[in-house]
């Protein structure tokens, strides 16, 4: 397969959660040898070779501004993190024209995209 050929590859990180469950300190921003959870996950993805990598932040966007400056990647916010459930995925169609469901998706898809 040519260069022309290869299939462009794209990822999405989302981090737009409060991380309640992990207690006081949003887990993504917490140092795992020495540096936040999030640059490193970046930075492996990036290592992978991903033509484009969206970051969808919520909670502590400033913080996540910080930990992956000077990475090539592309940050998104979503100010409504905290009000709609689904807001992350809103905003990874909305940035990309690409959207991710479980398997356990729990509403309409109709719905979801406004139809």
């Amino acid at each position: 397969m040519g260069a022309a050929d290869r299939i462009r590859i794209g990822a999405v990180l989302l981090a737009g959660g409060a991380s309640r469950r992990f207690g006081s300190e949003n887990k993504l921003l917490a140092s795992v040898e020495g540096q936040p959870m999030v640059t490193r996950v970046a930075r492996e993805v990036l290592a992978a070779d991903v033509d484009d990598i969206v970051v969808v932040t919520g909670a502590e966007h400033e913080g996540y501004v910080t930990a992956l400056s000077g990475l090539l990647v592309r940050i998104v916010p979503n100010s409504k993190w905290d009000r709609l459930p689904w807001a992350s995925a809103l905003c990874q169609l909305a940035s990309t024209g690409l959207s991710s469901f479980l398997g356990t998706f729990p509403i309409s898809l109709p719905t979801f995209f406004g139809g």
